[in-house]
């Protein structure tokens, strides 16, 4: 963002003193049209790995939230069910979890032609689940063993660091 700024910066004094040079000027014109655009993309791309509704509102209407907006997005209904009086998760924990919803959500929106997403979070004993289920086309053996999948071994990550498992499959109505 910062170099960005100062490419901006340059770009109108510049600007300023080609003045009305009829080359010159679209040119710079673009240029500058060209740094507000890929600033414009920075501040997206941050907002989407860490929104600030996730530290506002906590993680669960994180969740929520972000469910919400795959079903703006794509036009996929998107349920979610959170248990009420689950345990507070801190804000690395809390990032961790919502990143997994986030992934989960994408790949759904990019691979699985689904019309409808379940997200259940609850407490089974001592454990906390969280079921993603879509009705779409499912996901193949060879993509789950595929070594360039960085968004299902970002999941896998993530899980392991709060201790917990991925586990991906067949859902019960087909979907994954």
């Amino acid at each position: 963002g910062g170099v960005l700024t100062g490419i901006k910066a340059y770009v109108s004094v510049a600007s300023s003193r080609v003045g009305s040079d009829a080359q010159a000027a679209p040119l710079l014109a673009e240029a500058m049209a060209q740094a507000d655009s890929a600033l414009d993309t920075v501040r997206r791309v941050i907002a989407d790995l860490r929104p600030s509704v996730l530290d506002q509102l906590g993680v669960w209407e994180a969740i929520e939230w972000q469910a919400s907006q795959l079903e703006v997005q794509t036009g996929v209904h998107c349920q979610c069910v959170i248990e009420p009086d689950l345990p507070v998760v801190g804000a690395d924990g809390g990032a961790m979890l919502f990143r997994i919803v986030q992934e989960a959500l994408t790949n759904v929106a990019r691979h699985a032609h689904a019309t409808v997403v379940n997200i259940t979070v609850r407490l089974d004993q001592a454990h906390l689940l969280l079921d993603i289920e879509d009705d779409g086309a499912g996901i193949s053996a060879e993509r789950l063993l595929a070594h360039e999948s960085w968004g299902l071994r970002g999941m896998q990550e993530r899980a392991l660091y709060l201790g917990g498992t991925l586990s991906i499959g067949k859902g019960s109505r087909q979907g994954t």
